[in-house]
């Protein structure tokens, strides 16, 4: 028993690597298999109990008393059903939540198509003629493509010529695809800091979505 628990614990831990949810994990099966074997045991002292002697046909008879003769089978049968039940139901009831949460409601507001990659050149030629279809345009959100330039005063060239520094090479050759506007939408919210809608020339500033991108360096 204690390697069966020991068993469970490790995997859990090794999928959720964490140990306190492992643990929580390894007793919540212990619970289940309990209340499985409970289940199995007021079932079988149940038909002991009351057994249907006048109940007709040998062969249901005879099905019924095997269920509390001796050697029987039946608290495995319970816990192995009961038990590949109960995860079949959790995998289904997980699947039903995540897609509840990741269903996108059809709204008014949302759009159906996305344009990319339009240049400069042709933005006011392409809003003139959804212009002139009826179509609205709900966003137009500017993109723009960079590069890591230097990183704490060293540029990105001295950084690859320095075999003393251990960066991961993704970053600096890495392209990024940013935005800029004036405003928040109405589903954002600041949490840290303020939010500047000018920029100054020659004082940029550059919003991480990620706080963990540095420290990956």
């Amino acid at each position: 028993m204690f390697a069966i628990a020991l068993f469970i614990f490790l995997f859990a831990f090794w999928m959720l690597k964490d140990a306190l949810n492992g643990l929580f994990f390894t007793i919540g099966i212990f619970i289940t298999v309990a209340i499985m074997a409970g289940i199995a045991q007021i079932f079988i002292k149940l038909i002991k109990k009351y057994f249907p002697s006048s109940w007709g046909g040998y062969t249901k008879r005879q099905s019924l008393l095997n269920l509390f003769r001796p050697n029987n089978q039946t608290m495995v049968l319970v816990l192995a059903i009961g038990l590949g039940t109960f995860l079949i139901s959790t995998l289904y009831f997980t699947k039903d939540i995540l897609l509840a949460k990741t269903t996108i409601e059809n709204k008014q507001n949302d759009a159906n198509i996305i344009l990319m990659d339009v240049q400069k050149e042709q933005e006011t030629a392409l809003l003139e003629t959804f212009k002139s279809k009826g179509l609205e345009v709900i966003n137009n959100i500017p993109i723009i493509t960079m590069r890591m330039h230097s990183i704490r005063g060293k540029s990105v060239n001295e950084i690859r010529q320095d075999t003393t520094i251990k960066m991961r090479k993704w970053i600096l050759n890495r392209e990024l695809r940013v935005t800029y506007r004036d405003a928040l939408v109405d589903t954002e919210e600041i949490l840290e800091g303020e939010w500047r809608g000018k920029m100054e020339p020659g004082n940029p500033h550059l919003y991480l979505n990620n706080r963990q991108y540095c420290q990956r360096c």
